[in-house]
């Protein structure tokens, strides 16, 4: 799934240096927090996870 290797590659690569800018945001630290978790459940469960995106227009 190409999606999730982004997000690998993101979390990996990217998460040190938004954290280093981020020094201290808890919000921040969260988020990385929660995206190494969905990283980790991802791996365990790939073959029954997926994800859809939706964009809506507003009338």
């Amino acid at each position: 799934m190409r999606c999730a290797s982004s997000r690998d590659s993101l979390t990996r690569h990217a998460a040190p240096m938004f954290l280093a800018k981020h020094q201290g945001n808890q919000p921040a630290e969260a988020f990385v927090a929660n995206q190494r978790h969905e990283e980790q459940l991802y791996r365990k469960c790939k073959d029954f996870y997926g994800c859809v995106c939706y964009i809506g227009k507003r009338i």
